[in-house]
C-alpha cells in the first residue's frame, strides 16, 4: 500500500496523445470516408505495424506497450451486439491501481481522458468506493455502447 503522499503507478495501457484525431480516425474506417480531411486514404488496419502507421501519418499519438502483438479490428454490425470484454489482467491492475490512488488523502480524482475534462470542466475527488464505481460503469459502457 502506497503512503498517503505517493501516487501509485498506472498500469501499462495503449496511449492516444490526441484523442480527436483518434477519434476522426476510427470514424474513417467504420465510414469509408475520410473524416481527418488530410486527402490520405485510410482503411482499417490489418496488423500493429499498419495501425502504427495509419495512427502517425493522421497525428493521433498512438503508444502500444510492448506487451501487445496482436491486432483484431472487428467491423460491427447494425443487427448483432459485440461484447468484447476486457483481459482479466487489465481490469485487476486497474482495481488495484484505482484501490491505491483512492488511499490518498482526499480521495483522487478518476484518471479520465483529458477530451473529459476539457468538455465538462474540473473533476472533483473520489473515495476508493467511488472510483471503483466509477471504473465499473465505465468498463461496462466500453463492452455495451458500441460508440453511442
Amino acid at each position: 500500500m502506497p503512503t498517503p503522499t505517493s501516487v501509485p503507478e498506472k498500469p501499462d495501457a495503449v496511449a492516444i496523445g490526441d484523442w480527436d484525431r483518434w477519434g476522426r480516425l476510427v470514424m474513417t474506417w467504420a465510414t469509408g470516408v475520410n473524416h481527418l480531411a488530410d486527402g490520405q486514404t485510410y482503411r482499417p488496419p490489418h496488423s500493429l505495424s499498419d495501425l502504427r502507421r495509419q495512427a502517425e501519418l493522421a497525428g493521433c499519438q498512438l503508444t502500444i506497450p510492448a506487451k501487445i502483438k496482436k491486432l483484431h479490428v472487428i467491423q460491427e454490425n447494425d443487427d448483432t451486439l459485440v461484447l468484447t470484454l476486457p483481459p482479466k489482467s487489465m481490469v485487476d491492475a486497474y482495481t488495484t491501481y484505482l484501490t491505491e490512488l483512492g488511499s490518498q488523502a482526499g480521495g483522487a480524482v478518476y484518471p479520465l481522458p483529458p477530451f473529459y475534462g476539457n468538455s465538462w470542466g474540473a473533476s472533483y475527488k473520489m473515495t476508493t468506493a467511488q472510483l471503483l464505481a466509477m471504473q465499473a460503469a465505465r468498463v461496462g459502457e466500453y463492452t455495451i455502447n458500441n460508440c453511442q
